[in-house]
């Protein structure tokens, strides 16, 4: 009986041991962020996380605007990536390298940087069968490359 007692003690000990552990190592979330970002004619956001900050880029119906914030909010850099009336603009990417791809003139084009925006490089383009052929742009970054839908 008292093997078996102290069995349970110990066991409880442990599990105490293992709760305190996650407890300490577990992530939180950061509060809601509010920005100074103001964009008019406002057509379509996307946003990408990673080491660098939040990147968002923005459509609005006549350039597409990419921003990087940090995560209370404040803008690091921003900049105009395009300065023509495209669609479906997404973004994507991986701890060191951020894409952004849009569809414009039957064709899906994208750029990317490896410095957290400083500077751009472009994509090559991808020629769709015909102008009509896109309705809708996803991107995923793997191991692999991009996959683009």
């Amino acid at each position: 009986m008292i093997f078996k007692q102290g069995g349970i003690k110990m066991k409880n000990i442990f599990f105490l041991i293992v709760i305190a552990t996650s407890t300490i190592l577990a992530q939180s979330w950061n509060d809601v962020t509010n920005t100074s970002i103001s964009q008019s004619g406002f057509m379509q956001m996307e946003i990408f996380s990673n080491k660098d900050g939040i990147h968002i880029v923005f459509d609005n119906d006549s350039e597409v605007k990419y921003y990087l914030i940090n995560t209370i909010g404040t803008t690091i850099r921003s900049t105009t990536l395009y300065s023509y009336d495209i669609k479906y603009v997404n973004i994507t990417g991986n701890k060191d390298t951020v894409f952004v791809m849009y569809y414009y003139n039957g064709y899906i084009r994208g750029k990317y940087s490896v410095n957290a925006g400083q500077s751009w490089s472009d994509l090559t383009n991808i020629q769709l069968q015909t102008y009509n052929d896109c309705n809708g742009l996803d991107i995923v970054k793997d191991k692999r490359g991009i996959h683009v839908v």
